[in-house]
C-alpha cells in the first residue's frame, strides 16, 4: 500500500512488515498523522515484529515526533520487536529518534 501525499509518501510492505516513510511532512497536529500513522497500526496489529524506515524522511516537525512515539509506546503495549532504520546524515534523526526510540526498548535503531 502507497499512501502519497504533495510532500511525503508512506509505503505500507505488508509481507515484510515495514512501513518506509519518505519527504517532509509537516502536518498541523499530532492527531493530523492519525490517518497516516494509524496504517502503521493496523500493520503491528498483526503481531511479530516491524520495521520503520525514516531514512529518506527529510522533515517531521514536532507533531509529527509526537505521533511517531504514540506508534512506538503501542508497539511496546504489544510487546513488539522492532527496527527503526533512521540517516546518520540527517541532524534530526541521530537526536530525536535516538531519544524517542527510548518509548519501544524492543526496537533496534539503525542509522545508516
Amino acid at each position: 500500500m502507497l499512501i502519497t501525499q504533495e510532500d511525503f509518501s508512506i509505503e505500507l510492505l505488508s509481507e515484510e512488515k515495514t512501513a518506509i516513510l519518505t519527504g517532509t511532512m509537516r502536518l498541523s497536529s499530532p492527531t493530523a498523522y492519525d490517518e497516516f500513522f494509524s496504517e502503521i497500526v493496523k500493520m503491528m496489529s498483526e503481531g511479530g515484529s516491524i520495521t520503520v524506515d525514516i531514512s529518506q524522511l527529510e522533515f517531521l516537525n514536532s507533531s509529527g515526533l509526537t505521533s511517531l512515539g504514540r506508534v512506538f509506546i503501542q508497539a511496546k503495549n504489544l510487546n513488539m520487536t522492532g527496527k527503526i532504520i533512521a540517516n546518520k546524515d540527517v541532524p534530526w534523526h541521530q537526536r530525536s529518534i535516538v531519544s524517542i526510540a527510548k518509548l519501544w526498548p524492543k526496537a533496534l535503531v539503525v542509522m545508516k
